[in-house]
C-alpha cells in the first residue's frame, strides 16, 4: 500500500460509486396465480388462461398471485400489473396473504385474515391495471397477494397461463446494493442504540443482546424490536443524496413484517439500557419514510432500505420492526461482531474553496477531507488511515454520540 495518503485516496474515489449510481428495471412474472372459493368443494381453477374475485351472499371467490424477488439491489418502485379480461364496476381490494396455504392446485382458501394494502376501483377489459407495491417489496423475499371482490360484479385478470403478453407482472426499480463511500463523499453509521422488547418479561432490558428480535407468537409473548441512528451527527451540515439502512438477518421469517420509521430530536432519546416492554419509545416525530409491510425476508442477507429522503433532515433515525405470525425475524445488534446496524450515508461533493482547504483538512480529487494522527481527530464514520481520515465504522465513538442522553432512564 502507497504511504502517500493523497494516493491512498485517490484510489478509494476512484473505486467507489457515487450517488448517481444508475437505477435498473426488471419485470418479474408471477410464479403462481390462481382463484379459491369459500365454499367447500368449489373445483380447482389454478391452470386456467384467467383468476380473479366475486361476492355473493354468503359466500366470495378471491384472487391470489405470487412473485418470488430476487436480488434486485435496494428497491426505489414497484408496480404490480395485471390485465383485465373482465371488467368490474367496483373493482376489488388488494391485501398481502399471511403465511398463505395455497397452491395453483390448491381447492382450499387460506384461513388466516389477510392484510390490506391497496384498492382498485372500476376497471374496462383489456386494459392493463396498475397497483404501487413499493412499500411491500425487498430484495430476496416474496408479494404474496389475495384480491377480494367489493361487490357481485366481478372481476378477473388474464393469468400467467394466458401467455407471457398479459401474465401478471411486477416491475421494479432499484439502486446497486451499496459500497463504502469513499472519503469525503460518506459515511458509514453504525446504530447507537438497539434493543427487543419483550411482553412476558415486560420490566426487563435487553440492550445488550448481540440479536434483536421481533416476534408476535401467539399474541400473549410479544417481542418488539428496535434500532436507531445518529444521523445529523454524521451528515454534519452536509447535502445527502443517497441513504441506505442496513439490518443483517440472523434468523429468517416467512411472515409479514412490519417495520414503522420514527424520529426523534435531542434530548428526548430512547435509551438501549432503559427500554422495555413497559416503557417503549413514543414514537416522537414523523418521517418522509414510509412505513414498511414486507414478506419472506431471506436469512444471512441484508435487508436493506432506502431512507434517502428522511435521512437528509433528521437528527436521528429509528424504527420498530414487528411481525404478526409466530415466525419471528431477528437481526444483529450493534453489540454483534461483525454485520452491525448501519447506515450508509453519501454526499453531494463540496469543492475545495480557492483558498484552501480549512485546518485539519487537505485537498484531494476537489474534496477536502480531514487529515489526522489518530481516528479520534476524525469525524463520525471515519477512521484514520494514513493520516488521513477514511470510511470506516468505529462503534465506540459513534455509540457516544447520545452519550448524555441514551443511558438516561
Amino acid at each position: 500500500m502507497s504511504s502517500n495518503p493523497s494516493a491512498l485516496l485517490l484510489s478509494l474515489l476512484a473505486l467507489a460509486p457515487l450517488s448517481a449510481a444508475a437505477q435498473t428495471t426488471v419485470t418479474l412474472t408471477a410464479t403462481a396465480d390462481t382463484t379459491l372459493d369459500s365454499r367447500a368443494g368449489a373445483a380447482n381453477v389454478g391452470r386456467e388462461a384467467s383468476f380473479g374475485a366475486d361476492s355473493g351472499a354468503g359466500w366470495h371467490r378471491d384472487a391470489f398471485v405470487h412473485f418470488k424477488v430476487g436480488n434486485v439491489g435496494v428497491v426505489q418502485k414497484a408496480v404490480l400489473r395485471l390485465f383485465v379480461v373482465n371488467g368490474s364496476t367496483t373493482g376489488a381490494s388488494v391485501n398481502l396473504s399471511r403465511n398463505p396455504n395455497w397452491s395453483e392446485g390448491s381447492t382450499a382458501m387460506p384461513r388466516e385474515a389477510p392484510f390490506p394494502i391497496a384498492t382498485v376501483g372500476a376497471v374496462l377489459p383489456s386494459t392493463w391495471v396498475e397497483i404501487s407495491m413499493t412499500n411491500q417489496v425487498i430484495a430476496g423475499g416474496v408479494l404474496d397477494l389475495q384480491l377480494r371482490a367489493r361487490s357481485e360484479d366481478a372481476v378477473a385478470f388474464a393469468s400467467r397461463e394466458s401467455g407471457a403478453a398479459t401474465a401478471p407482472q411486477l416491475v421494479i426499480t432499484s439502486l446497486p446494493s451499496p459500497a463504502t463511500p469513499a472519503a469525503g463523499l460518506g459515511a458509514v453509521v453504525v446504530a447507537d442504540a438497539d434493543a427487543s422488547a419483550v411482553q412476558t418479561q415486560a420490566s426487563t432490558n435487553f440492550g445488550s443482546e448481540g440479536v434483536v428480535f421481533a416476534d408476535h407468537n401467539s399474541g400473549l409473548d410479544q417481542r418488539l424490536g428496535f434500532v436507531r441512528f445518529p444521523v445529523a451527527a454524521a451528515r454534519n451540515g452536509r447535502t445527502v443524496t443517497r441513504a441506505t439502512l442496513r439490518l443483517w438477518v440472523t434468523n429468517a421469517s416467512v411472515g409479514r413484517v412490519s417495520i414503522l420509521p420514527f424520529a426523534e430530536a435531542a434530548p428526548n432519546f430512547w435509551s438501549e439500557s432503559a427500554l422495555t416492554y413497559e416503557r417503549l419509545p413514543t414514537f416522537g416525530l414523523r418521517t418522509t419514510m414510509s412505513p414498511r409491510v414486507v414478506q419472506g425476508v431471506p436469512q444471512d442477507h441484508w435487508l436493506e432500505l432506502d431512507c434517502t429522503a428522511t435521512a437528509k433532515d433528521v437528527e436521528s433515525l429509528s424504527l420498530q420492526v414487528a411481525t404478526d405470525t409466530s415466525d419471528g425475524l431477528g437481526f444483529a445488534s450493534r453489540e454483534a461482531a461483525d454485520h452491525r446496524p448501519e447506515l450508509i450515508l453519501e454526499f453531494e461533493p463540496v469543492p475545495c474553496p480557492a483558498a484552501g482547504c480549512g485546518a485539519g483538512q487537505t485537498c484531494v480529487a476537489n474534496v477536502c477531507v480531514g487529515t489526522c494522527a489518530v481516528s479520534d481527530d476524525c469525524s463520525a464514520g471515519t477512521v484514520c488511515a494514513m493520516g488521513t481520515c477514511v470510511p470506516g465504522a468505529r462503534a465506540a465513538s459513534l455509540a457516544a454520540t447520545h452519550a448524555l442522553t441514551a443511558d438516561d432512564p
